[in-house]
């Protein structure tokens, strides 16, 4: 009856925080913007800035296709098309162009081009990340600078504000106190109060989550700015030659072709660019000097796939002593189970015992050749040079963690993913020239060296927290404020878990 109780106060509790919260969400949330008459005339915020006023005060998705049209338009990189095929599209580095009055995420962009498209022309397809964890937080640095932008000019601001935030802190601080009390009042004797603990972490749970930063909201100035480029995208809408512009013509369209991929209306310029997660069956390569695609096959026997000569030799002896042992001894279980009880049955045995023999023979053959396979992967190992051009970590079915590691080595338009340990390609990054012995077989990498080193992007830090980005960036005093008070929170909590 006893956690019953506690049971329903803290559903009511959490039902009763939700309710505030969904409150504080329809008292910040947005109206909605009237759109200005359909107009082209441009206004002074990047194609990134007027794609967030558009949405709604989110950030468009297409931030980073629209800067990198805009800084073509400007003449700061170059988009050519040799042929009718607009996925065939290059990006070129104009060397003499001035970074002077950038904003910080147009040389995030800038920056990307150069590191990708620094000895030469390269396909706009190549623009696309390797790793996940690296797409992951350049995406989240661009919606950052973008807001910090939008903060800057007075057309944004942090949807909780200083009381909203309050409010959720201290109601969930006093729900929490609440289940405490009530776990404390009607606790039995044997109680050791860990029910009541668990209430003020569940309280202080609701409170750090209300702190968590919940978006963007608007501001008189960026209200009647929203305005203009809603009728701006009507302007756009109405010109359908617009939606089917290529990527190379955004120096010749007069700056529309950017704020149409902001504002979601070019289609194929949006379709052809692309600056997330790229495939790892179909890589980007510059090795041998000129790009090309690299098509990258993966295992499908994840048995063999990696491992050490020590685990396919035991693996094979195994399989070996059990095929031994089923051939052997497939009669033996009936005189066992007879002298036992020569009342049992043994008839059964009549069909148990070819089918031991059956399998015994396969694994007495499947532990051959593993084992006959293994002393030749041994054997003829292989050098292996070229340009590292995907690197992925996964965890084995044994435990291990372990990594892909495809490698051109200029000798076609396939390649192999290799495995390697991953803490012995940790030092390696995608771009470098190295020198690989491998086994053909397991496809195990057993020695890696650096022969040439290439240039490394440009690092972004990994903050996951948006409210200290925007304390870093715009010196927000309520993302601070929402900060602290969240680490303090979850310290607090944690003392209490233990």
């Amino acid at each position: 009856m006893y956690l019953v109780l506690v049971g329903c106060t803290v559903a009511a509790g959490v039902a009763v925080w939700f309710g505030v919260y969904a409150g504080v969400l329809a008292l910040t949330r947005s109206p909605k913007v009237r759109p200005a008459a359909s107009t082209p005339d441009l206004g002074d915020e990047p194609p990134a800035v007027a794609g967030l006023l558009a949405g709604g005060w989110r950030t468009p998705a297409d931030a980073g296709q629209a800067t990198l049209l805009d800084l073509a338009g400007r003449g700061l990189i170059e988009l050519r098309q040799p042929g009718r095929d607009a996925t065939q599209t290059t990006v070129h580095v104009n060397q003499s162009g001035s970074r002077d009055g950038l904003t910080a995420y147009e040389r995030m962009v800038l920056d990307r081009v150069e590191g990708v498209a620094r000895t030469g022309p390269a396909p706009v397809s190549a623009l696309t990340f390797r790793d996940e964890g690296a797409a992951r937080s350049w995406h989240r640095r661009i919606q950052a600078e973008v807001v910090a932008d939008a903060r800057r000019r007075g057309l944004s601001r942090r949807r909780f504000g200083a009381w909203a935030i309050t409010v959720l802190a201290v109601t969930g601080i006093a729900i929490g106190i609440g289940i405490a009390a009530v776990a404390v009042v009607t606790a039995p004797a044997d109680d050791e109060g860990d029910t009541a603990k668990f209430g003020m972490i569940v309280g202080l749970a609701l409170a750090a989550y209300g702190l968590r930063y919940p978006g963007e909201r608007d501001t008189p100035a960026g209200r009647a700015r929203a305005a203009h480029w809603l009728g701006v995208r009507q302007w756009i809408q109405a010109q359908p030659a617009l939606a089917y512009q290529p990527p190379a013509a955004a120096a010749y369209s007069n700056g529309y072709l950017p704020y149409a991929a902001a504002l979601g209306t070019a289609r194929l310029a949006g379709a052809v660019l692309d600056l997330g997660m790229g495939s790892r069956n179909s890589v980007w390569s510059r090795h041998g000097g000129q790009w090309h695609r690299v098509r990258v096959s993966y295992p499908t026997n994840y048995r063999r796939y990696g491992r050490t000569v020590w685990q396919l030799a035991s693996q094979a002896v195994l399989r070996l002593v059990g095929g031994i042992a089923l051939v052997v001894f497939y009669d033996r279980p009936r005189g066992w189970l007879a002298a036992v009880s020569p009342r049992l049955q043994t008839d059964v045995f009549d069909l148990l015992e070819p089918a031991f023999v059956v399998v015994g023979v396969a694994l007495l053959a499947s532990g051959a050749y593993l084992l006959v396979r293994t002393l030749l992967d041994v054997t003829m190992r292989r050098t292996v040079t070229g340009e590292i051009v995907w690197i992925e970590s996964w965890r084995a079915d044994d435990g291990e963690r372990r990594s892909y590691l495809a490698i051109d080595d200029g000798q076609g338009e396939r390649t192999k993913a290799w495995v390697i340990a991953e803490a012995d390609v940790r030092p390696y990054h995608h771009g470098d020239t190295v020198r690989a012995l491998v086994r053909p077989w397991s496809r195990r990498v057993q020695r890696l060296q650096m022969v040439q080193r290439g240039r490394r992007p440009a690092e972004v830090a990994d903050e996951k927290d948006m409210d200290q980005l925007m304390t870093t960036l715009v010196r927000d005093r309520v993302a601070a404020a929402a900060t602290r008070s969240r680490t303090w929170i979850e310290r607090v909590a944690d003392v209490l878990g233990g």
